[in-house]
């Protein structure tokens, strides 16, 4: 993968406020698909998760064994379908970084969502904060571990 990898995704976000200044109160933010595509980037850029091919049911890698459902946002709050494995939710910044807000079993958020009424996707949004909280239950072993190599960077 290439080494500049954080500098690529500088780029997207120096040309999409670049188009903002040019079309005053038009918004050219990534989103979607796009964001998507970038958290399964970073997490196996920064994770080490082996990506499944695009439209695998149900998970987006796997790593030491873990199935791992990816899910990227620029907003306060995401959208999730019901699952087991693993969840690794990441909060994407306009300079290429990004934060980590849940990281851990599925099923924990899943269940706290019982009260709320799922879309006709089959979907339950869930605040990054309500994340936030869950992550503090998560035991260090069911985390899926960060690889610290910053010459990747």
């Amino acid at each position: 993968m290439d080494p500049k990898f954080s500098d690529l995704l500088k780029q997207i976000y120096a040309a999409v406020a670049g188009l903002e200044k040019m079309f005053p109160g038009r918004h050219f933010t990534p989103d979607g698909h796009m964001v998507g595509s970038i958290g399964e980037a970073v997490a196996a850029f920064h994770y080490g998760v082996a990506l499944y091919p695009p439209g695998y049911p149900e998970f987006d890698g796997r790593k030491d064994g873990k199935e791992i459902q990816i899910k990227a946002t620029q907003r306060d709050s995401v959208d999730l379908k019901p699952c087991g494995g693993n969840l690794l939710v990441l909060k994407l910044e306009q300079n290429g970084a990004f934060e980590e807000i849940y990281n851990g079993g599925a099923e924990r958020v899943w269940n706290s969502l019982s009260h709320r009424k799922a879309t006709k996707a089959g979907e339950k949004s869930i605040s990054l904060r309500q994340l936030r909280i869950r992550q503090a239950d998560v035991p260090e072993e069911e985390k899926i571990a960060r690889e610290l190599d910053v010459a990747r960077q």
